[in-house]
């Protein structure tokens, strides 16, 4: 059967919607013209059914590209160069996709990652190679250089069998054991019975690439089958001398005196055997097994003289020459008739060789035509270069232009913007004055001061000009990496990555540890680097706070007047609130951060409950404060809270958790957590527009996934809804956010989901009772099958607390763990 007549048109396999296993795969060869790139599919292989390919949705080549993040060391992310050029692949991993984004007519139209590419598995596929067989010596001979090339790079030294064929018969199963200059030291496989097999129409696929004829047997095809005939004796010389030389030394009773005579007379009576003639005419290794029989016989004399009941050796030695010199004679005889066979087959091969320059004949006008339409097509596409490059050019000029322009433009808007400078500080100066001489008027006139006061802070807008572009995340974030180091904090690349995502994508994240693991002075780091002083609120947590009395102020029922906190919260509020008015005003200035100190002390959902309704919201946001009190503010307010865990702490509500992002931190001995000085530290000038933009803080946030990573979710949370924890849609929008961001940014593709583990499924763990360990350590293992390597270490902890003996014994809580108790 030949590839491309297997299945009827109607029934030809598309790409479309499907996903591929070592039972579902495409088998393919290397494209030997773009090996780095390309693969030629053959046909599609469905647990042993075979099926055409759709032609039209394929084409007749596949582009194999690396995956996103890339890993040299990792040998499924090299290019097909890993492959010899004829050996069988498959696309047995992940999908194949339309190659939309190829605008050259000359690239496939469906490509996927080379790393959904693997070889054949040994004996998944058997394949047939004409040749020689030299039985006498062990020794196979291919017909060609190419069938040579193959065996030496994918067989040679390996389990994978082969089938050797002559006419419509096939020989084997074979191995090939090691080189032999331009053959192969070949052995019995033990794959299958060996024998000599017939060779029926469905017995093997056939197809031609990279101007290879192959034929090949597909183990695992129902539909494909070949046929036993005959038992094959495959034996060596060597092996034959040394069974009858075992079988001298085992058995010297056959050789006595008697034995021998008896030898004498089979040998006069062979040379009368017309058959025996005939036979050795035609089989020269016979022959040669003679002559060789001879020698040895000759040589191994002495041996005879160690068999029992042999005495008269020397004068039967003697017989023998005499009868063998009379066998020589006959074998001259053999010799001439040998002469005549050569003559025939040096004959045939005359022949062969007159069919082979006739076929080289017709390769090489092949070649001519191929080399005409390449000439044609290098014209073509040179004619098309000069195209491009005129074009380019045109453009180059274009932009140079547009630059020259711009650079006027900018000249003329940075005069304007000195002269509006100098015009707005000389407003500013006499509004000040104004508002001096008002305050002196209404201190003499008896009116209250205090609205004034909160008036001229209103004004004190950060307006700045961002240092960054919307591509240049990266630039972003190595340089707080740097700042950071020179702080002396050492962090790597993707912990960054998941610290700023988590900060900017959740209104409140927790940042979690025992005593001296550097928390507050993380935040303080992080909040002076991103925003200025003005925009940065610290605040220490009180035990008894009940209210957002205690957090931001309250209103005076007697005055009607809104007295603030001790916090210093409503001040940052007020300003946002000013700041809310005029979108070009509060996109330019930078995020505004609230470091809650000791977060915990008290309960979270009272203190911060104006806060905590707003989680989920999106757009221009208001908290009531009483009395017609109202602060608007876009949503560029983040809060970032510390906590401890002992017998003085609150427990952080499901309420809460289902709301936020819990980073843990662990103690590192070669870091001194002294105070910060925000004074000191380099500020990013990054304004809230790049943080929607690097951020996706829009509401139009994708939450497409890798089917691989969304694969790992479902199993992760299938694990958690058998301990009883259900995780909420609330949190599943926000695991999916996260990823398909994180995803961009973090070279590791299992980073993103274990991250989220960690931060926002591992906190809802609290569990009562030894029956809970088992489900645990089923989780666990889905974890590490999933490679989160951090959850994995989070709950080993949860694990062993609880596993201990003493007061938290059967108590598997995740913050347990960041308890000294």
């Amino acid at each position: 059967m030949k590839v491309g007549n297997i299945t009827e048109t109607q029934e030809t396999f598309s790409f479309k919607n499907q996903r591929y296993s070592d039972s579902k795969y495409i088998l393919s060869v290397r494209d030997e013209h773009r090996y780095e790139y390309n693969v030629i599919p053959l046909i599609y292989i469905d647990n042993g059914k075979l099926i055409d390919l759709d032609s039209y949705e394929f084409g007749n080549k596949l582009f194999a590209t690396r995956p996103p993040h890339f890993n040299p060391n990792n040998i499924e992310d090299l290019p097909l160069s890993r492959f010899h050029k004829n050996q069988l692949i498959k696309i047995d991993y992940g999908t194949i996709i339309e190659n939309t984004g190829a605008e050259n007519p000359y690239m496939p139209k469906v490509k996927t990652f080379n790393a959904n590419i693997h070889p054949i598995a040994p004996n998944q596929i058997i394949e047939f190679f004409d040749g020689m067989i030299n039985q006498a010596e062990s020794l196979f001979t291919p017909d060609s250089y190419d069938v040579f090339d193959l065996i030496k790079n994918v067989y040679l030294e390996t389990e994978n069998s082969f089938f050797i064929t002559s006419g419509d018969k096939a020989v084997g199963p074979f191995i090939a054991l090691k080189l032999n200059d331009d053959s192969f030291e070949i052995s019995k496989s033990s794959w299958r019975k060996f024998g000599e097999y017939e060779m029926l129409e469905d017995s093997y696929l056939e197809f031609e690439i990279n101007d290879l004829v192959r034929k090949i047997y597909i183990t695992d095809s129902k539909d494909l089958n070949i046929v036993y005939n005959q038992d094959y004796i495959f034996v060596s010389d060597d092996e034959l001398l040394k069974q009858f030389e075992t079988e001298l030394t085992n058995y010297p009773e056959y050789f006595n005196e008697s034995s021998l005579e008896n030898i004498k007379k089979i040998l006069q009576r062979t040379s009368e055997l017309k058959s025996l003639e005939k036979i050795i005419q035609e089989n020269d290794r016979l022959k040669g097994l003679v002559e060789k029989s001879e020698r040895i016989l000759t040589q191994n004399a002495d041996l005879i003289n160690f068999f029992p009941g042999v005495k008269t050796l020397k004068e039967d030695q003697q017989r023998v020459k005499e009868e063998l010199f009379i066998a020589n004679r006959e074998l001259e005889t053999i010799q001439a008739s040998r002469k005549e066979i050569e003559q025939d087959i040096s004959n045939l091969q005359l022949t062969r060789t007159q069919e082979i320059e006739s076929r080289q004949k017709e390769l090489d006008e092949q070649i001519n035509t191929l080399e005409l339409r390449k000439n044609n097509l290098e014209k073509e596409v040179q004619e098309e270069k000069n195209k491009l490059e005129r074009s380019l050019k045109e453009i180059q000029e274009n932009i140079t232009n547009q630059r020259i322009i711009e650079g006027y433009l900018q000249a003329g808007v940075k005069k304007l913007q000195d002269e509006f400078t100098s015009e707005q500080k000389d407003a500013q100066y006499k509004l000040a004055e104004l508002v001096k001489g008002k305050a002196h008027f209404d201190f003499i006139s008896g009116r209250d001061l205090s609205e004034q006061e909160g008036l001229r802070e209103e004004f004190n807008t950060y307006v700045m000009k961002d240092r960054f572009n919307s591509n240049q995340y990266r630039d972003f974030r190595n340089e707080l990496l740097s700042i950071l180091k020179t702080n002396n904090r050492s962090f790597t690349t993707h912990f960054i990555d998941n610290l700023l995502i988590s900060i900017f994508q959740n209104t409140l994240t927790v940042f979690a540890g025992v005593p001296g693991t550097g928390k507050t002075t993380l935040a303080r780091l992080l909040t002076n680097i991103l925003s200025p002083s003005s925009k940065v609120r610290e605040i220490s947590v009180n035990r008894g706070w009940s209210s957002q009395k205690d957090f931001i102020g309250f209103v005076n029922p007697l005055t009607k007047k809104f007295h603030s906190s001790s916090t210093d919260l409503y001040s940052l509020l007020k300003q946002m609130n000013h700041e809310s008015k005029d979108s070009d005003v509060y996109l330019k200035t930078p995020m505004s951060f609230v470091i809650l100190d000791e977060a915990n002390l008290s309960p979270l959902e009272h203190y911060w409950s104006s806060f905590y309704n707003l989680t989920d919201s999106t757009g221009m946001l208001e908290i009531k404060l009483g009395h017609n009190e109202a602060i608007r503010f876009p949503n560029n307010l983040r809060f970032i809270g510390t906590i401890n865990y002992d017998h003085t702490t609150e427990e952080l509500s499901p309420r809460v958790l289902d709301r936020i992002n819990v980073i843990q931190l662990t103690k590192n001995e070669d870091i001194s957590y002294s105070d910060i000085s925000g004074s000191n530290i380099q500020n990013l000038q990054i304004t809230f527009q790049r943080c929607i933009e690097f951020f996706e803080l829009s509401n139009f946030t994708s939450l497409e996934i890798d089917d691989r990573i969304d694969k790992g979710f479902k199993e992760i949370k299938n694990e958690f809804r058998k301990l009883k924890i259900f995780i909420s849609p609330r949190v599943e929008i926000a695991v999916k956010r996260y990823i398909a961001l994180a995803s961009k940014f973090m070279s590791d593709v299992n980073k993103p989901l274990d991250y989220c583990v960690a931060q926002r499924m591992l906190p809802l763990i609290s569990l009562q009772g030894s029956e809970n360990k088992q489900k645990l350590e089923s989780l666990k293992e889905t974890l590490k099958e999933n490679k989160c390597e951090i959850s994995v270490r989070i709950l080993d902890e949860i694990i062993s607390i609880g596993t201990e003996k003493g007061v938290y014994e059967e108590n598997f809580n995740y913050f347990l763990t960041l308890s000294n108790v």
